[in-house]
């Protein structure tokens, strides 16, 4: 088969607004090797008072980055048809900064500060705060906040009614900063094997329930040609 790989570029400004361009589409069809993503930050660093006045602002790249991957996973890199199922071995996302009027934050800024900070929670003075209009994003640490968020929304288990078809689509998600590998999920790894918390922690985890939606989902990896690994958890006995 063919390999296919489809690049799209994800500008971000201000860490608040999002804008989308295919940059190579060389055929159309369901079954891609690689979907790259660039994610590319212009302008300057959010505000706690960007974030308590926009929702947009508040765990929005996260949230705003899966609202584009769901709708390519339903319709491709088209207008919005039927339902046509695009299948990606391997999603990468590749964090730049692009922006060269600003520079990068002083050391004394750190990821946790910027964390606190876009969540409306500032550790900073109204000084600081001041000064953090002068400065660009770091790129690792929306990076940062993307692999906290993709660990907890593709634990197996819990909040597969809205993100488990990501289970049904992708085989390995990719971070990498500025082309560096930095972490990876395999979704056929993590599908074999439900933490055993879940019982403790989620009291009306519905086990049946997962149980055929797991058993779904492997059917669907493996009519698909996505890898898969035979379950091993308690709930696979």
């Amino acid at each position: 088969m063919k390999e296919t790989t489809y690049i799209l570029d994800l500008s971000v400004l201000n860490e608040m607004y999002m804008f989308s361009t295919w940059i190579s589409v060389p055929r159309l069809t369901t079954r891609l090797s690689t979907l790259h993503i660039d994610m590319r930050f212009f302008g300057r660093i959010v505000t706690s008072k960007d974030a308590l006045c926009s929702e947009s602002a508040t765990f929005s790249l996260n949230h705003c980055f899966y609202r584009y991957l769901d709708r390519f996973l339903t319709y491709g890199p088209v207008g919005r048809k039927d339902d046509r199922g695009i299948i990606a071995e391997t999603l990468v996302l590749d964090f730049h900064s692009a922006e060269t009027e600003l520079s990068f934050p002083p050391g004394h800024m750190s990821y946790e500060d910027w964390e606190a900070n876009r969540c409306g929670n500032p550790r900073w003075d109204d000084e600081q705060m001041d000064e953090v209009l002068k400065y660009k994003t770091r790129p690792q640490w929306p990076l940062s906040a993307m692999r906290l968020w993709l660990a907890f929304i593709t634990k197996v288990g819990y909040g597969v009614e809205d993100y488990g078809s990501l289970y049904e689509s992708i085989g390995t998600i990719t971070l990498l900063l500025n082309g560096r590998l930095e972490t990876a999920f395999d979704l056929a790894d993590q599908l074999a094997e439900v933490p055993n918390e879940m019982y403790d922690r989620y009291p009306n985890f519905n086990v049946p329930k997962f149980q055929k939606w797991r058993e779904r989902t492997l059917s669907r990896r493996e009519a698909v040609g996505l890898c898969t690994v035979q379950p091993r958890d308690l709930w696979s006995r």
